[in-house]
């Protein structure tokens, strides 16, 4: 976690039978007796409050759950949870532990703080003892430190432990208010009326539809009313928001401690700054990393001949990923093409080394598994480097053991420990070869969610306790590895959890179903990449075409339309990356890049428009880097005040410019988009659309629809791109286009009239009737640039640095103006120019 400074200036009394604390920008009181706690804004609207009712229970019944008709606790039907769950901060008991309990299962009785018995200031913390409704009257401890002006953490432990399973937190929720985040979920954004689980988890593990499983979890819930809630823990954790009842939420987490942080905004925006400067903020990796990647596979020939074929097609590919190889020195690559023709790679080194000289970046396969029988995994077993059993055997697991002649069959494997002293450097070794020897520039970093309950670490902690850390630190130190090694390396990871982004240069969703499925095909990872953004994660890309065939016996894998629908999202995505995956195992003539010549047009158009809009995404990755906003955004992050921003699953803002509306499901031909308040323009047609409302846009199976906010300005590369291998950041700011989007002087969203640059230079634009004015500052008055129009506008006239040139001349010098026949007129800036005018007129 990241160091905090505490708050600027807190002040704390009590009165009236309350502790008041304040800071510039938070009010804290707690209610000595009956206990409770209020988190409001500085102008005291209630950020956090008691849960309604909780206190009338508290004072009038010291066992909330001795009316016969409370539910058992853990009752099938959540509508029938006990009241007591809902009082505030609370802790389960099991009775099966303690014999002075009378009840049968787990965490059946739940029991709360009820009243505050002495408290005292120790610097920024709050330190509050009291008494609970527990039968045996144990003695609460309760701290609430201030962080920062905006920032509280909450901890409740007891005196006495025994029988206690899970600690909870519950606060009232109102009949508007919308819960993101929780690390990448699958099947809704917007958890409202759910009940979620906090666990790493494979999806073949949970095949129920409207699943809850996650690869990437994590403890922080964000409120559309401008808070957020973490839950610092490695355990297991429940969070049920407005499910069990309307009016509140509750989290419960394993164990014997309650740790929660609690942001105020005000804004989401500012919550999700706030957590990321707590818990890490994600990496700036290389520009090439934001490029066109495509898996070659089939053997060094194959690949060849392949990678010339791209080249041969101007498909804007920088990056090749290979992953059917075996390098059993350094324990990589899957062994298995998993469908398409087999192939030998004698040389390695020697075919990276080609596909370098070729413009290409090129890729790895790496995972955490040692498959029994290979030599590295022998040698880990002698040496104890490996995940343990209680009794200190090696705990091997059945898991994946590819083969080239049978596709994909399981056999027994053991897991590496990153918690072992010399087993992590011995791993790390190996990475580093990988990097230095073969020469790749990274690789997939695949699974991390499979440690059993009952491992023993190498620091002694359970697997109960690691399982969901256990990415972060596999994540962490691959980057340790890496960053020495090849600091413009990057690996793209499927698991995570609290501050696996700080590590993670890139992620993907995992193995998605080949299919139309809301909570498994295309419209599942709309909402996981903008609830994994909410916590943390910036530089995120899907399978284009998915991983698993659907299994129910259809053939929907071979759907050309299903493929370019999923290819169209992923352009518009930080990361443009397709994965073959084992579907021609199942279904022969699956989809790919190479189907028809509609794939490869589809494809080729949109690696153009993904590579042009490189600039622009870098600039919103160094935002991410700097601030933890992710760049693919929920509506919520920038319209919480608008209630039909919170049930938007499946469009998003791309940066603060971009609306995109992904085409989810088949056979349509137009698409209902939400459109916040503005004007947004249509990046195909230039057609202008006003919100807030709906409006029925059209989507042609050729056209994903986008969306460009009036006011603003979007940068693209001017020419088309090769590739992006070896491009520096500054290489990115050297051939612009800036496309003006004027929207009448009316633009809705803050900063609606300037784009800054990764290297913090800016060009704003102002509006003032017919005319638009275009300021460079910084380093961008260096650049050479063209500036566009959207085709409704003509230029009448343009003035540069006080030089004012008629429209269509090429004159002497710069600046020129080239009017386009079709419109969309171009207007050529030279080096060194400090402003520039337009008069504009109507086409």
């Amino acid at each position: 976690m990241t160091e905090t400074l505490g708050p600027t200036r807190l002040e704390v009394a009590e009165t009236d039978g309350r502790i008041v604390a304040k800071t510039p920008a938070i009010r804290l009181t707690v209610s000595l007796d009956p206990f409770a706690f209020e988190i409001a804004n500085a102008d005291g609207t209630p950020i956090m409050a008691p849960p309604p009712g909780s206190g009338e229970r508290l004072r009038s019944d010291p066992d909330p759950d001795s009316d016969p008709a409370a539910a058992p606790a853990h009752s099938e039907d959540p509508a029938l949870a006990p009241a007591s769950r809902y009082l505030g901060l609370t802790y389960g008991v099991d009775g099966m532990l303690v014999g002075s309990y009378v009840s049968s299962g787990r965490a059946p009785r739940w029991y709360a703080v009820t009243a505050v018995e002495r408290w005292e200031r120790d610097g920024a913390t709050l330190r509050l003892e009291g008494g609970t409704n527990d039968v045996v009257g144990r003695t609460a401890r309760v701290s609430f430190e201030f962080l920062d002006d905006a920032t509280v953490r909450l901890r409740l432990t007891l005196d006495r432990d025994v029988g206690v399973v899970e600690m909870g937190l519950a606060a009232a929720a109102t009949a508007d208010e919308g819960f993101f985040g929780l690390g990448e979920r699958f099947t809704r954004a917007n958890h409202r009326g759910h009940e979620v689980l906090n666990w790493a988890e494979d999806s073949c593990f949970d095949p129920r539809p409207g699943h809850d499983w996650t690869y990437w979890p994590v403890p922080f819930f964000l409120s559309n009313r401008g808070y957020g809630v973490f839950l610092d823990t490695t355990r297991r954790a429940v969070f049920r928001l407005a499910s069990d009842r309307p009016d509140a939420w509750q989290a419960s987490v394993d164990g014997t401690e309650l740790d929660a942080v609690v942001f105020a905004g005000p804004d989401p925006l500012a919550v999700v700054q706030r957590f990321t400067a707590l818990t890490g903020r994600p990496p700036l990796p290389a520009p090439w990393a934001f490029g066109v990647w495509k898996t070659t596979l089939s053997g060094e020939a194959a690949v060849r001949a392949e990678a010339q074929r791209l080249r041969d097609e101007e498909l804007g590919v920088s990056v090749v990923w290979v992953y059917d190889y075996l390098d059993l020195d350094n324990n990589s690559g899957w062994n298995s093409a998993m469908g398409y023709p087999e192939g030998e790679y004698p040389d390695l080194p020697g075919l990276v080394d080609e596909l370098h000289d070729g413009g290409f970046k090129v890729l790895a396969y790496v995972n955490q598994y040692f498959i029994v029988g290979r030599p590295r995994t022998d040698e880990g077993i002698a040496k104890g480097y490996f995940v343990k059993r209680p009794d200190g055997a090696p705990y091997l697991v059945p898991g994946p053991d590819p083969n080239p002649e049978v596709g994909i069959r399981y056999g027994s494997i053991a897991l590496y420990d990153p918690t072992h002293p010399e087993g992590r450097p011995w791993w790390q070794a190996m990475l580093r070869r990988l990097l230095l020897e073969t020469s790749f520039d990274g690789w997939m970093h695949d699974f991390g969610e499979y440690t059993p309950r009952d491992a023993v670490f190498a620091d002694g902690r359970s697997g109960e306790e690691i399982r969901n850390l256990y990415p972060t630190l596999y994540h962490q130190t691959a980057a340790e590895a890496c960053r020495d090694a090849k600091p413009d390396f990057a690996f793209f990871v499927r698991s995570g959890y609290t501050g696996a982004n700080a590590w993670a240069p890139l992620a993907w969703p995992g193995d998605q179903h080949t299919d139309w499925s809301t909570d498994r095909g295309l419209p599942s990872i709309v909402p996981a990449a903008l609830s994994v953004g909410i916590c943390g994660a910036n530089a995120w890309g899907p399978d284009i075409g998915g991983f698993f065939d659907a299994y129910d016996g259809s053939d929907i894998a071979r759907s050309e339309e299903l493929w370019i629908r999923w290819c169209q999202f992923g352009a518009l995505t930080p990361v443009m990356r397709d994965h073959l995956g084992p579907k021609r195992m199942t279904t022969p003539g699956a989809v790919d890049l190479w189907s028809s010549a509609e794939t490869i047009d589809t494809w080729r158009r949109y690696a153009r428009l993904h590579n042009a809009l490189v600039p622009y995404l870098y600039a919103y990755a160094a935002v991410a880097h700097q601030t933890g906003i992710p760049t693919m955004r929920h509506m919520v992050l920038r319209y919480p005040d608008q209630p039909e921003a919170l049930c938007q699953d499946h469009q998003y803002l791309l940066g603060d410019e971009l609306l995109v509306a992904p085409v989810v499901e088949p056979g349509v031909t137009t698409r209902r988009v939400w459109f916040p308040p503005g004007q947004w323009i249509d990046f195909w047609s230039d057609a202008v659309h006003t919100g807030p409302g709906y409006a029925e846009v059209p989507a042609p199976i050729e056209q994903i629809p986008l969306f460009v906010r009036g006011g603003a300005i979007l940068p693209l590369l001017a020419t088309p791109v090769v590739t992006l291998a070896g491009v520096r950041p500054e290489d990115l700011l050297t051939d612009l286009e800036l496309r003006l989007y004027p929207d009448g002087g009316g633009a809705a969203a803050p900063g609606a009239a300037a784009f800054t640059f990764h290297d913090g230079s800016a060009v704003r634009l102002r509006e003032d009737g017919d005319r638009l004015t275009l300021d460079f500052a910084g380093a961008a008055r260096g650049r050479q640039t063209t500036v566009r129009l959207p085709a409704a506008f003509a230029v009448a006239d343009v003035v540069v640095d006080d030089r004012r040139l008629p429209a269509g001349i090429g004159g002497a010098g710069p600046p020129t103006v080239a009017l386009g026949a079709d419109g969309g007129d171009r207007i050529r800036v030279p080096e060194g120019v400090g402003g520039l005018s337009i008069r504009l007129a109507p086409r």
